[in-house]
């Protein structure tokens, strides 16, 4: 291992919240990038063929690999986090392979930074997610979705989609520590409701990371199944590096539903518990 950074600190997302990339959607579960790096090179990326992470998460594994340029691949059962996935590993190699980077994110960032919040006299509704957010701040993350939903590039419309979500709980009445809960009032701030100005700079970081080298793309990450389980593969993969899921009684699915709301893969919270029955519930009362 490195010497520079902590072991413990490596098992957390922590080292990730500044890494090009990597930074642009937390994961309170994940792990960083310079743990899954020390292992490829104690390996030696010229050994390894191919790398696939069955509980792919945020996709930390994928871009690193990427970058190594190995070919990954992955399992996710969570459809928000496979966009993430996509989003940071193709979408930014494809952007990046046609010249076209960065630009069409540049257009939609000018677009933000003239938006101004409408008065509106109808109340606020989203499907009954309405609860989870103050009705200003509902409207404005509609009014961004929907620019959002005009870029006419597919690759930059899912990063932007992605980097949407990636500011929604802040701006909510949530608050994700362990799992996604209601803030009480000393855990919020009017920095955390001015959603406009954060999805900003969130944009602006992501452009700086598209077109900077601090995170190339070399190599193509698929996708092979939703559920580990259902994978059915001969000598494709020669290394694998994942956190499996464990005792945290962690439900990924519900801690994620503001996102899964805003990226249309749920309508209510009716249907969460379909997405939840996927996945390997691993709490110390409850295991499957």
């Amino acid at each position: 291992m490195s010497k520079n950074y902590s072991k413990a600190a490596a098992g957390t997302f922590a080292l990730n919240k500044g890494a090009a990339i990597h930074r642009w959607y937390s994961y309170l579960e994940g792990y960083s990038s310079c743990l899954i790096d020390d292992v490829i090179q104690e390996i030696g990326a010229d050994k390894i063929h191919s790398i696939y992470d069955p509980f792919c998460g945020t996709g930390t594994t994928s871009l690193v690999a990427s970058s190594c340029g190995i070919k990954s691949y992955y399992s996710e059962t969570n459809p928000f986090m496979r966009e993430v996935i996509e989003s940071k590993t193709n979408c930014v190699k494809r952007l990046r392979d046609s010249g076209v980077g960065s630009s069409h994110l540049r257009t939609f960032l000018a677009i933000i930074e003239n938006y101004n919040t409408r008065m509106r006299f109808e109340p606020a509704v989203w499907d009954g997610f309405e609860k989870f957010f103050e009705p200003e701040v509902l409207f404005q993350l509609q009014d961004l979705l929907e620019e959002a939903d005009k870029i006419s590039d597919i690759d930059t419309k899912k990063i932007a989609r992605v980097i949407l979500a990636s500011v929604t709980v802040r701006a909510s009445k949530m608050i994700r520590q362990g799992d996604l809960r209601f803030a009480k009032d000393t855990e919020k701030s009017d920095s955390d409701r001015d959603i406009v100005r954060n999805y900003i700079q969130k944009i602006e970081d992501a452009i700086a990371d598209i077109d900077g080298d601090d995170c190339p793309s070399y190599a193509e990450s698929i996708c092979l199944s939703e559920d580990a389980r259902d994978i059915n593969i001969e000598n494709l993969v020669d290394c694998v590096i994942t956190s499996p899921p464990y005792l945290n009684g962690t439900n990924y699915i519900r801690n994620t539903k503001l996102e899964l709301k805003l990226t249309g893969f749920i309508n209510s919270e009716k249907d969460l518990p379909a997405y939840h029955s996927k996945g390997i519930i691993a709490g110390i009362n409850n295991v499957s």
